[in-house]
């Protein structure tokens, strides 16, 4: 483990597999943080491998669109079969059934130095196997989680378990599990962005005052309060983009109710279109319910994205956004 941690000061040396077990593309965000760190180790590690679950389209085809709806550059991604890979298709959001155990001989050919997931299951048979694991783990999780990562320690293979925020770190030594292997590295976003879309190419009026709010439309994400605050100002108008199709009707319909007219739900957003939607407004909101269990904890991708986009942030006082 020593020696492995050692040759990390220099990622330029290693060859980095980096595992999504079977939903990559799909409309999580956590998502759009592989795709974004797959294309970062690409820029600087020796070699580079994304390997997610085959679907129904040809490999070269799945490849071209993915990098095309993150937006990212044409790094290698492996498609491993699965079971699932007839039945469910594209943005399916499943963990497949037989990747992990398919991947294996394709990594025992790769030889990758070190091997990163999400995926505690696959983490457990790639150490197993004998793989350098790096588990990250962006969540508080359950008893049975940290039982498992507690028993992988006995494993020299696993070299970290990276989490993006010291109130995670420790909530996960508080767990048991060792100082030594935890690691904190919080979310970032390129700062490079370049090819905005105009207003009127997006459909949002040029003469409107535009608060924008993205991601999943959860209870938890105080969408409600964004609902009130635009039956409050009629002379703003509220963007939300995201959300899955039920909360979408959901929230449509708490809406009306109100009799909001100055309220659009874009739905789901190409990521690589986010950043417009962004610089097209001029206030961004992140207004999470507070008495949530995660708020305290939580590391929003989007604050970052809002941070790029240089406009005023309108956010809940949770002890972790303070």
């Amino acid at each position: 483990r020593k020696a492995i941690l050692q040759l990390m000061v220099d990622i330029r040396k290693l060859r980095i597999a980096y595992l999504s077990t079977g939903n990559i593309p799909s409309f999580h965000t956590h998502n759009i943080q592989t795709m974004k760190m797959s294309e970062g180790l690409f820029d600087v590690a020796s070699e580079f491998c994304l390997l997610t679950s085959s679907t129904h389209l040809k490999n070269e085809e799945q490849s071209k669109f993915i990098h095309n709806w993150y937006g990212t550059k044409a790094f290698p991604i492996t498609f491993i079969p699965s079971e699932e890979e007839t039945s469910q298709g594209m943005f399916s959001c499943f963990s497949a059934n037989g990747f992990i155990e398919n991947s294996i001989p394709f990594l025992k050919e790769w030889k990758p130095d070190i091997i990163m997931t999400r995926d505690i299951l696959g983490a457990y048979h790639y150490l197993k196997e004998k793989f350098n694991v790096v588990i990250e783990s962006h969540i508080r999780h359950t008893h049975e989680y940290f039982q498992y990562l507690n028993f992988f320690q006995k494993y020299d293979q696993l070299l970290s378990v990276v989490t993006l925020c010291q109130h995670l770190r420790l909530a996960y030594t508080h767990e048991g599990i060792s100082p030594n292997l935890l690691q904190v590295l919080p979310h970032g976003v390129d700062d490079n962005f370049e090819g905005f879309h105009s207003k009127s190419s997006l459909g949002i009026p040029n003469n409107r005052f535009i608060v924008t709010y993205t991601g999943h439309l959860y209870e938890r994400k105080g969408i409600d309060l964004i609902l009130r605050t635009a039956q409050l100002l009629p002379e703003v108008s509220f963007y939300i983009l995201g959300g899955a199709n039920s909360d979408q009707l959901f929230w449509k319909y708490c809406n009306q109710y109100l009799n909001n007219n100055n309220v659009h739900f874009l739905g789901m957003i190409e990521p690589k279109k986010i950043p417009s939607y962004l610089n097209a407004s001029d206030v961004l909101l992140l207004p999470n319910k507070t008495n949530d269990a995660e708020a305290g904890i939580s590391c929003p991708l989007k604050l970052f994205e809002y941070m790029q986009a240089k406009k005023p942030i309108i956010c809940s006082e949770t002890k972790y956004l303070k």
